[in-house]
């Protein structure tokens, strides 16, 4: 049996651009659009999800079994907290920074 993957439509905004091509090669695009309003900090949407659909997928990912393995909203932003709350209790700061490494 085969599963027919859900089809979800996206909102786009204008797709009009103003395009400045520059004597050096250079070329830069942009919409003539203002921006609309957006969240203060990155975590804003992921709290505002956690809130309206906290069991809604955030991530999912296959397992080895071939099985997939769902985060939802609200685990994710406890995961978050957790590592702010860890970061925190380091005393990081500007001038303790981390560095974090691929593995």
């Amino acid at each position: 049996m085969t599963t027919v993957p859900r089809v979800r439509h996206a909102r786009l905004g204008p797709l009009d651009a103003v395009v400045d091509r520059r004597a050096d090669g250079t070329t830069y695009v942009r919409s003539p659009h203002a921006l609309g309003p957006y969240a203060a900090k990155i975590t804003e949407r992921l709290e505002y999800w956690a809130s309206h659909a906290p069991d809604r997928t955030f991530l999912a990912q296959r397992g080895a079994d071939g099985a997939w393995r769902h985060l939802t909203y609200v685990d994710a932003l406890a995961r978050v907290r957790r590592i702010a709350q860890g970061l925190l209790d380091r005393g990081l700061s500007p001038e303790r920074p981390i560095a974090i490494l691929p593995a």
